[in-house]
């Protein structure tokens, strides 16, 4: 397992990255009112009318953007969607591991619920949230199974962000990449909940178009 986080102390709020490629291994126990708000999250492929409750036309027939609490609007969530679908809707066949279709998924909250929990842990809670998510929503692929999805969960009141990728991701983007990403993210978060996780997702994408190709960081 391998992680890397910042924190973005010139920033009002947290700002944290962190990519993790094997399982994930929950220490100890969790508060009943967070594994409840985890378990009951809404399936971004199974319960579109859950995750986007904002009454509004909604440019596609399918999300990848999970907004249960309604912090964006219905034209951000369009462009959101259009953003992460580009990609999906290309033609498999021109998948290969040095250029893979990453599928991301976004999910958003107001607050984790963790009770009086040291902020220290929001970052622990966030990534078991994000792990979770990663398993639970089976997000479609186009090219390797699964290894190239990524979730990027994001907390705003807590103001904690925490990207989950599969295995094929850290062979194009290190850790060390997610976290300036991360920190550059914080002046177009400053600006909106949108601008953020749009800045991030064309971040992430050109990252993977241009990364890494093995194991060990060579180019």
């Amino acid at each position: 397992m391998s992680s890397d986080g910042t924190t973005v102390s010139n920033f009002p709020v947290l700002i944290s990255a962190i990519l993790l490629w094997s399982s994930y291994a929950v220490r100890g126990e969790n508060p009943p009112e967070f594994t409840y708000q985890v378990q009951n999250y809404p399936n971004v492929i199974d319960s579109k009318d859950q995750c986007l409750p904002l009454k509004g036309s909604y440019d596609h027939p399918t999300t990848f953007v999970c907004d249960p609490f309604r912090l964006l609007t219905v034209d951000q969530i369009n462009r959101l969607n259009t953003l992460l679908q580009d990609d999906y809707a290309r033609d498999g066949s021109q998948c290969s591991v040095t250029n893979p279709n990453p599928v991301i998924g976004v999910a958003l909250v107001n607050r984790l619920k963790v009770g009086n929990e040291s902020p220290d842990r929001l970052l622990d809670y966030a990534s078991i949230f994000a792990y979770y998510l990663f398993r639970e929503w089976n997000l479609p692929f186009r090219c390797h199974t699964g290894s190239d999805k990524m979730i990027i969960f994001y907390s705003k009141d807590d103001g904690v962000l925490y990207t989950f990728g599969g295995d094929l991701i850290q062979r194009k983007i290190s850790s060390q990449q997610l976290v300036d990403i991360a920190v550059q993210s914080r002046v177009h978060f400053s600006n909106g909940i949108y601008e953020g996780l749009a800045y991030l997702i064309q971040q992430y994408k050109n990252s993977v178009s241009t990364g890494r190709t093995d194991l060990f960081g060579n180019k």
